[in-house]
């Protein structure tokens, strides 16, 4: 049967970059086939609110290459956005007639609260879960975006001219605590209101906060989130001239070296206005929220919240690799039998714990599909390596550790990349899918096992009913294996 496919594209043309996002879809699945990103800078050396003549020329060569991408793509089914460098400048227009000739299809110039909302609806789009009272604040070339919600739909956005490229290019470029009280001038009328609903999600986009994240990893002062605490060392850094705008800087890409300080004046900005004290990075865009408001509108459909976008995700996931249904049931409800047992001892009655447990069982034999050899390596790079709609970067890269950690020998030393916490938490979830994979070893339900489960806060105990294990060699030399690997641990498994 010939596969049906429909592609579709969208064009961010920021103020410091113009992005071009591609995607097929077809009934199973939306896969990503390309991703262009290209440094322009439109807001560089704005006079008299004009763009000056190579920032144009610069702009219109870039969707030029974009343009050979598009050309076997109905214009009705790709959507450009213009933002802030566009939506100021006076001789806007004058570039909006050549890009639009070069590309064939129309421009949208949105306003700031519209890019907010845009960003917010992209961001939304790719976290877990959805419930809960989010911030999303996304710093451009030229202009600051803050999306508050506490559902699919921002309730309150707000925009602010200020941007890495501005600030870069402004009076007070040289100087990094001018150019911070000067973006906190800008942005004195945030609303800070939105935080007094409590417990508000700090998530940050947009490539600026991607950069600032990657620079404090590289420098050991923080991974995973950025904190008020790293950003103060990334701050005496800068004041004190440690870098150079001319030299590299660790962590960074040394395309945004010349912008960076600008971003992190931007970002220091907000922490302090906000009084917040960490934000998360997302790595989510205004090009994600252009799609999916398309989508939306030629469905005529509400935006798919939390579990059911992430469910379409990964069933799509096991089509596609030709998961036996029959085995991975098994493996889940096993699986559900022993998480129900330890949960409350083990710390694990999290409803993040018990998603990533069902989409582990899942998806952990996809990489059959490549090699049976090694099918843990196989599946794990997988997940980590492919778009699945609706999950966090996060997750994703929990589900690939347990996956790859599902069978064979327990590599504890790759749980030692998280904070403590998340660590502890983690190889108690892949013990919990070792198990019930091994359990499961018969793929038979006739043989499924009759079983009963205690547990401590760091021991498993597991009875089996008459001669189950007298009758399943296999089934118990991997236990037997099991244990002696646990014990190293500290985790203390029994069984009879």
């Amino acid at each position: 049967m010939t596969r049906k496919v429909t592609t579709r594209a969208a064009i961010d043309l920021g103020s410091n970059s113009f992005h071009l996002l591609i995607q097929e879809t077809d009934n199973i699945r939306t896969v990503t086939v390309e991703r262009m990103k290209q440094k322009v800078q439109l807001a560089l050396g704005i006079e008299s609110a004009m763009m000056t003549q190579d920032a144009i020329k610069r702009g219109l060569e870039c969707l030029s290459r974009f343009a050979q991408r598009l050309t076997a793509i109905d214009c009705r089914d790709i959507e450009i956005a213009g933002t802030c460098a566009l939506r100021n400048a006076s001789n806007s227009a004058t570039f909006i007639e050549q890009a639009e000739d070069i590309l064939g299809c129309s421009i949208r110039i949105v306003s700031g609260e519209e890019e907010a909302r845009l960003i917010y609806l992209g961001a939304l789009h790719r976290i877990l879960p959805v419930t809960g009272p989010k911030l999303v604040i996304d710093i451009g070339g030229g202009s600051t975006e803050f999306a508050f919600g506490d559902s699919a739909e921002a309730e309150h956005a707000q925009s602010f001219d200020i941007g890495c490229v501005g600030l870069m290019d402004g009076a007070d470029a040289g100087d990094f605590r001018a150019a911070r009280e000067h973006a906190l001038g800008v942005l004195g009328g945030l609303d800070v209101s939105v935080l007094d609903t409590g417990n508000v999600e700090i998530l940050g986009t947009s490539g600026t906060i991607d950069s600032i994240q990657n620079v404090l990893a590289a420098n050991g002062w923080g991974s995973g989130q950025i904190s008020m605490a790293g950003l103060k060392k990334l701050e005496t850094g800068l004041i004190d001239n440690r870098w150079s705008t001319g030299g590299s800087i660790p962590g960074l890409e040394p395309e945004r070296v010349d912008i960076f300080p600008a971003g992190v004046a931007i970002l220091c900005a907000v922490f302090k206005l906000l009084n917040i004290d960490r934000m998360r990075y997302l790595d989510a865009s205004l090009l994600d929220g252009l799609m999916i408001a398309a989508q939306m509108r030629r469905e005529k459909s509400t935006f798919v919240e939390g579990d059911n976008l992430c469910e379409a995700s990964v069933a799509g996931l096991m089509r596609r690799y030709a998961v036996d249904e029959q085995q991975v049931a098994r493996v889940g409800s096993t699986l559900v039998l022993l998480w129900e047992a330890v949960a409350d001892n083990w710390n694990l009655k999290q409803i993040e714990s018990e998603r990533l447990l069902k989409w582990s069982a899942q998806l952990h034999e996809i990489g059959i599909q490549i090699a049976v050899a090694h099918y843990h390596q196989h599946g794990s790079y997988i997940i980590k390596h492919s778009e699945i709609t609706g999950l966090s970067n996060r997750m994703r890269t929990e589900l690939a550790l347990l996956v790859r950690n599902h069978r064979r020998g327990f590599k504890e030393v790759a749980f030692s990349a998280f904070a403590p916490i998340d660590e502890n938490r983690l190889m108690k979830l892949s013990i919990l899918l070792r198990i019930a994979v091994i359990l499961e070893r018969s793929r038979n339900d006739e043989h499924s096992p009759a079983i009963t489960i205690s547990s401590t806060q760091n021991s498993i105990r597991i009875g089996f009913e008459s001669d189950w294990l007298v009758d399943h060699a296999l089934s118990r030399g991997e236990l037997a294996a099991e244990r002696s690997q646990l014990e190293r641990l500290g985790v203390k498994l029994d069984y009879f």
